[in-house]
Order: C-alpha cells, then sequence, then structure tokens
C-alpha cells in the first residue's frame, strides 16, 4: 500500500494505481498509510516551534484555497503578504472553478490552477488535477482551507513543505497530511491564515486584500447601478433563506428599509441567490412601500463593483456580507448569538448585532430597534467623514474605525 501511495503522488500511471485500490478502499487507505507516516519521509511531522530556520528558499508556492467566496477574499491578505515577501517567487493558487473568476487578474499571483468543484470523486480528475500540480512543482504549498481535500491537493503537488492548522479543532485529516504545523493564536479567520506565514518568517504588517475588480464589471454595475435609480447613496442588503441559524425576520428586514428611506433618503438594494431569497425579497420590497429594489440575475463580479459603490452593507453570515466587508464599505452583521467571532465581517468599522435563536415579536422588535440604532450611527459617521473629506480634512484611521 505504501508503494501505491508513493505512485498516487509522484508516478505518471497513477490514474492505473487508483484503479488497483479499488474507489471504495482509496480514503481507508489512505488514512491507513497515514498512521504509518513515519515509514514515508513525505509525511514527517516538523513541530514549528522546533523548526531551526524558516522557510526562505523557495521558487515557487502553492496557496490552497479551494472554495467558499468568503474563504477566498479572506485568504487574499495572505496571498498578498507571500508576494512582499517574495517578489520573484512563483504563486499559484488553486481553486474550484465556480469561484475562481473571483481571482481573474490578481496582480499577486502568477498562476491559478482551477480545479472542478468534486475533482476527488472522480479518478480522471484527481489524476488530472495531480498531473497539473506536479507540472508547477511547488517547493512549499499553504494549506489556507485546512479541510481533507485542501490538506490532500497540498500533498498531491508533491510539495516537501506543506503548512496547515494545527492544535485543538483544526480538521485531523489535514494535521496528517500537512507536515508543518502552526497553532494560530488568534480567532478570526483572517489573522489565523495569515499566521500560517510564520513558517515563511511573515509576522504583522499591513492587511491588504486587493480583492480584483474588472473594467467590464465597474460599467456593467453603472449601468445596473443608473437603471434601477438607486441614487448617489444607497444600501446594499442581503438575505439567506436556506440556512435556519442564519435567517432573520422578512417584517424586520422590511422596517429596516422602510427607516433607511424615511430618514436617511436611501433606497436599498437587495440581492439574492436562490429562488426561495428572490421571493422573500419580493415581499420585503412590499412591506417596505417599495423603499427597496431587488438585484437581477448577473456575474459576481457585477455584484461586488455594486457592493463596493454602497454606502452601508446589512446582512445575514453570507458570502456577500464579507465581501463587502474586504471592499471597505461599512457592514452590519446579523450573527446568531451563540457564534463565534471567527467569521464576523472583518475590520474594526464593522458592526454585529446578535439575533436569538428563538425569536418571538418581543425579541424581533428589541433586535429592530438596535439595527436602526446601528444604521444611524454608522449613516452618521460616513456622513462627517465625507464633509471633512469635501473640506480637506485629514482623516485618521481611528477616526474611520470609531
Amino acid at each position: 500500500m505504501l508503494g501505491k501511495l508513493k505512485r498516487l503522488r509522484a508516478n505518471t500511471t497513477t490514474n492505473l494505481v487508483l484503479q488497483q485500490i479499488g474507489d471504495v478502499t482509496i480514503l481507508q487507505e489512505i488514512f491507513t498509510a497515514l498512521f504509518l507516516q513515519r515509514q514515508l519521509e513525505y509525511f514527517t511531522i516538523i513541530s514549528f516551534d522546533k523548526m531551526q530556520h524558516y522557510l526562505n528558499n523557495v521558487k515557487r508556492i502553492l496557496v490552497v484555497q479551494l472554495n467558499t467566496v468568503s474563504g477566498i477574499v479572506y485568504s487574499l491578505p495572505a496571498l498578498n503578504a507571500l508576494r512582499l515577501r517574495f517578489p520573484t517567487c512563483e504563486l499559484a493558487w488553486l481553486v474550484d472553478d465556480r469561484i475562481a473568476p473571483l481571482l481573474f487578474g490578481h496582480n499577486a499571483l502568477d498562476r491559478l490552477i482551477i480545479a472542478k468543484e468534486n475533482w476527488l470523486s472522480s479518478f480522471d480528475e484527481t489524476n488530472l488535477l495531480r498531473r497539473r500540480l506536479l507540472a508547477f512543482s511547488p517547493d512549499a504549498a499553504v494549506d489556507l482551507q485546512g479541510t481533507f481535500m485542501s490538506a490532500l491537493a497540498a500533498w498531491l503537488s508533491g510539495a516537501k513543505h506543506r503548512i496547515g492548522f494545527g492544535g485543538i479543532g483544526s480538521n485531523f485529516a489535514s494535521r496528517m497530511l500537512n507536515n508543518i504545523r502552526i497553532v494560530p493564536a488568534d480567532d478570526h479567520v483572517v489573522i489565523r491564515k495569515l499566521q500560517l506565514l510564520e513558517a515563511f518568517g511573515i509576522v504583522g504588517g499591513s492587511i491588504d486584500f486587493d480583492l480584483p475588480e474588472s473594467e467590464t464589471d465597474i460599467y456593467n454595475a453603472r449601468q445596473k447601478h443608473n437603471r434601477l435609480n438607486l441614487g448617489t447613496d444607497f444600501v446594499a442588503m442581503s438575505i439567506s433563506t436556506e440556512n435556519a441559524v442564519k435567517q432573520w425576520d422578512e417584517r424586520g428586514y422590511a422596517e429596516i428599509v422602510y427607516h433607511l428611506n424615511s430618514q436617511w433618503n436611501l433606497m436599498t438594494l437587495i440581492l439574492w441567490n436562490t429562488e426561495s431569497e428572490r421571493q422573500a425579497a419580493e415581499r420585503i420590497v412590499k412591506m417596505s412601500d417599495g423603499a427597496a429594489v431587488i438585484l437581477d440575475e448577473t456575474t459576481i463580479g457585477v455584484t461586488i463593483s455594486l457592493i463596493k459603490m454602497s454606502t452601508l452593507f446589512i446582512g445575514n453570515n453570507t458570502d456577500m456580507l464579507h465581501i463587502a466587508a474586504v471592499a471597505d464599505t461599512p457592514c452590519i452583521g446579523l450573527y446568531n448569538v451563540q457564534r463565534t467571532s471567527q467569521n464576523t465581517p472583518f475590520g474594526t468599522q464593522n458592526r454585529v448585532l446578535r439575533i436569538e435563536q428563538v425569536r418571538n415579536s418581543t425579541t424581533i422588535n428589541t433586535e429592530i430597534t438596535k439595527l436602526k440604532e446601528i444604521c444611524d450611527e454608522l449613516l452618521q459617521r460616513e456622513t462627517t467623514l465625507r464633509e471633512q473629506r469635501e473640506s480637506g480634512q485629514e482623516i485618521t484611521t481611528k477616526q474611520r474605525a470609531a
């Protein structure tokens, strides 16, 4: 079995080997080998605190963050930090085909390796991906996702150094497949990902997202903005109906939309992803007396450009909320009271409203009142900052985050 696993990683006849192993037992066989890891040189675990030197002499680095929009955007600071530390190093990113457009044209990337969403379920796709990863031949791979599939992809790349998460709460399979484990000291996912780069001697520094935006997306977003008559300032709002934990009351959304229109003369643009969310958006528009409009179906690039144009973003824990956070648009995130702060919108200028999991009219009314107050606070702050900019006054980071 150990010999077969070596060929799975490096041999050109991987597809044949996989067929010999059999699709039913392949994962079991891999984990059997993992428990015998000392017999395989490339499974030797290196404790980060016992490393004698940082990884400096690297020519090619593979970044692995396969999926989720929020996972991609919150991994961008790590990519930019690697580029700053290794200006001549070749950087590649492995990503699912569904989300790859988010990274098109990123200045810090030399190569984008695109995988099918469920590549592991197909021997042909796994073999094809393995060949493409080996063709890149990275010296090091950084598993920013921390799942079995991401760690396996890093391992299949042939990278001698595979950096991943360690400690309590990290994925068991990724701990076995990655041979340099770092235990993050921070709670938020952005900082946790950046702390993996300590293996390269990267500590601290600025956090730069640099979310790509094409001229075509900007143009199409402006066209939609004008067609929807949103005005110079508007609010973007995302709703989620697919996950009961993330849901908030439609009446609550409608009251906030009406409040923003009546008190601040702001229209709200409602973003949706599924048919049920589109139907919920229509009900919110009706309950708010037409103080909102619904974005028609479009690309994620155009949606990102519209979010960047907005004055305020409101939403539950959705990908669009996290895009708004990295786009420097003030955000209000609606989060279940039992959720941790690991995936709250990044940035000190953003706010989080904790919503009760068990809701009644009293709790909903209380949450509506609190959300109105937060909206007024952030909009007043943005008004003050705009007045300062127009008068030529310098705006400090402390004022921006206050």
